[in-house]
């Protein structure tokens, strides 16, 4: 990654085609069938730009946006170069995009989709205008422009799901004259960059997108300000400042960080969006307040500052000592060590006033902080963006609380979500490399695996989609699997991969879609695999993975059912006429116990689904069996034990498979010795040492 401005050679090419769009603003038909075919010679899958394909309408930001979301860099250009050969375009194909907004793949149209209740009959005319208006206004400033593009702003600034990309879109056309007001640039602006510092207040502190004289004269206003400075002289160097400081910021958040820590330091969200039901005070008394401040506050501010307490025993002895001592304050220090610890930016916030009515919906935009300015019960706060407000019926009764983590409760999160159409109202940016990236490298240096095995297991993976690790228990075949989908992403991105474990009681209900009870009688519910392929089916540009811990255990006929044909490779995308969605070719289920028990029957219809790798160690890997012994200050800590036996044979289960019996739990803990020799002890998975082991070879390579 380079951190050196280059002049902005995209800028040339991305004007020019905002040009060459202008002349479809009455052929769209022609221009849909221009977008879906570049990204077909691009060799991408088709972007789901609507609920019907072709989609029936489409508007010129939403053609940018093919190019400009969260696909590699040698895709965009794929597509760029496809998209400027239909176009007869002149400017070369930049090959660089550092400082360029991207949209989130989840929410990459500027319209709701055919049928949304949402959408207007107006709505992509009203995009068109204010695309031609802001490139009028931007070539030729002058009033009868200006009073163009102010009618067209304010017409498509409330549809719903744009909200920050349209300034977004706006900024792609005509990069020098329009600012792109999406959070990174916000917190840069308000943070670090060198504008006055009530402009800089002013900036940061905007909740929703202003409506048109604002946003102009906020961009006016910005780019008087930094006129002639060294770092920042025009609008495109400000956000390429941005983009570069931002990207400083998260890599020395790696450094510091390790482990799970790392992770939530460069981006919360890799840990999954967790969901919140909030009451704004009692009987929501504060919820006006809060929602015109952008915030949400716990109370208990006769506890002071919350960050102050190292565990959630402290916080509750400080409520028993401080508030009244014959209480035992369990319920709130677990809610206030939630709000300070726990919460993290990107989680969606539902607000609630007493027992059966939501009154709004917001996403955590910060992190805890201590505000005593604020007054009584509103000391300790968060800034939340409330993309939703007013009144909904409440599914069933909420809980008592002040602050209850529901992510667990899935069924119950996808009714709060139904009640405000949620699809499209997060954060409209997502920065490229935003998660931490995870090579192929980093996997052969976590997971106990040689190169050519995992080349292998890709090339698996990749052409037969589906993959089954077998072996004993404890080999560690869950912590590969996820492993083995970061590294094919490139990312550790937790959102693109699911996690189900089978039991015997698992059925097609629990996994698809089935009836259960409810207090009405009885309603259809979603499974995981359902869910999870919707979620695939709206990012198609980008690979899930779907992985099944303990498949053997299940009764695969039930759990299956037509699914048994759908996840072949070669199946994806038949329809079936069962009234449920259909299988993409982006959702891959590669994981499978099989060490447990013997294969049933009814296994053998998988076979023509899936490949089967069995997990060993590499050819030639010295491995000797491990056993627990206590060291000093009671811990525990691990050795050698020369393994006593015939032969490498001894304790197989079958001679057919040679070396399967010495795959036990201990053994595949170890991970490869440190790269580059030097004699050091090989490192176990949970941060153990061991003594390096003998020359004697004791595992066979499998035929």
């Amino acid at each position: 990654m380079t951190l050196e401005n280059t002049g902005h050679p995209w800028i040339p090419f991305y004007e020019e085609f905002a040009d060459k769009l202008l002349g479809y603003a009455d052929n769209r038909r022609e221009l849909i069938d221009i977008a879906l075919s570049a990204c077909e010679r691009a060799g991408l899958k088709e972007p789901r730009l609507d609920s019907v394909s072709p989609p029936a309408d489409i508007d010129p930001f939403t053609v940018f946006g093919l190019f400009n979301k969260g696909i590699s860099d040698a895709n965009r250009r794929a597509v760029m170069a496809a998209l400027a050969d239909a176009l007869g375009m002149a400017s070369a194909v930049p090959k660089s995009f550092d400082g360029v907004p991207v949209l989130n793949n989840m929410n990459a149209t500027f319209y709701r989709f055919t049928g949304d209740p949402d959408r207007g009959d107006g709505d992509v005319d009203g995009l068109w205008a204010l695309f031609a208006a802001a490139i009028s206004y931007a070539d030729e400033p002058a009033p009868e422009t200006a009073a163009a593009f102010l009618a067209s702003f304010d017409r498509v600034r409330g549809l719903k799901g744009n909200r920050w990309k349209l300034t977004m879109g706006l900024y792609w056309a005509r990069p020098r004259s329009f600012l792109n007001l999406d959070s990174r640039n916000r917190w840069f602006i308000e943070e670090m960059s060198p504008l006055p510092a009530p402009l800089r207040e002013r900036v940061g502190g905007l909740k929703e997108v202003p409506d048109a004289a604002g946003y102009l004269e906020v961009c006016r206003e910005v780019a008087d300000c930094i006129r002639g400075d060294d770092r920042c002289p025009d609008l495109p160097s400000l956000s390429y400042e941005a983009w570069v400081v931002s990207e400083k910021v998260n890599e020395e958040n790696r450094r510091q960080a390790s482990g799970k820590a790392a992770e939530e330091a460069v981006l919360p969200d890799a840990r999954g969006t967790r969901y919140w039901l909030y009451s704004p005070g009692a009987g929501a008394c504060m919820w006006d307040e809060l929602r015109e401040r952008g915030e949400m506050s716990i109370g208990w501010d006769e506890i002071g500052d919350l960050s102050q307490y190292a565990s959630k025993d402290a916080m509750r002895a400080a409520m028993r000592e401080k508030i009244d001592p014959s209480k035992s304050f369990k319920h709130p220090a677990h809610a206030t060590w939630q709000f300070a610890n726990e919460m993290r930016p990107g989680d969606v916030v539902y607000a609630k006033r007493g027992l059966g009515e939501v009154v709004g919906r917001g996403v955590v935009a910060s992190g805890y902080r201590f505000a005593p300015e604020r007054g009584a019960d509103r000391s300790n706060v968060r800034d939340v963006e409330w993309t939703h407000s007013g009144s909904w019926e409440h599914p069933g009764q909420a809980a008592v609380k002040t602050l209850t983590d529901i992510t667990p409760y899935r069924d119950y999160v996808e009714k709060l979500e139904a009640l405000f159409g949620a699809d499209g109202d997060r954060d409209d940016g997502c920065a490229a490399g935003s998660y931490p990236a995870y090579t192929k490298d980093e996997f052969l240096e976590d997971v106990f695996m040689g190169e050519e095995d995992y080349d292998e297991l890709a090339f698996l993976v990749t052409t037969k989609k589906n993959v089954i690790l077998q072996g004993a228990p404890g080999v560690g075949k869950t912590y590969c699997a996820k492993r083995l989908a970061y590294s094919l992403m490139g990312q550790m991105d937790s959102s693109r991969v699911m996690t189900v474990q089978f039991h015997q009681s698992y059925s097609y209900e629990d996994f698809v879609e089935g009836y259960r009870p409810s207090g009405a009688g009885f309603e259809l519910r979603k499974g995981p695999f359902y869910r999870f392929c919707k979620l695939a089916e709206v990012d198609s540009d980008n690979a899930y993975y779907f992985i099944i811990d303990e498949i053997n255990r299940g009764n695969l006929g039930k759990v299956f059912g037509e699914l048994f044909m759908l996840i072949e490779a070669d199946k994806r995308g038949v329809g079936l006429s069962l009234g449920r969605g259909v299988l993409g070719p982006r959702q891959r289920p590669h994981h499978r116990h099989d060490e447990h028990r013997r294969q049933e029957p009814g296994d053998a219809r998988l076979r023509p689904a899936q490949a089967i790798r069995l997990l060993r160690p590499p050819p030639g890997v010295r491995l000797r069996r491990l056993r627990l012994v206590r060291v000093a200050a009671g811990q525990r800590g691990v050795r050698l034990a020369r393994r006593r036996g015939k032969g490498p044979e001894q304790g197989n289960r079958s001679r057919r498979q040679p070396g399967r019996g010495l795959l036990h739990r201990p053994q595949l803990l170890l991970r490869p010795p440190a790269r580059g020799g030097g004699g050091q002890a090989p490192r176990l998975h949970r941060g153990l040492r061991a003594r390096p082991a003998p020359a004697r070879v004791l595992v066979r390579r499998a035929l």
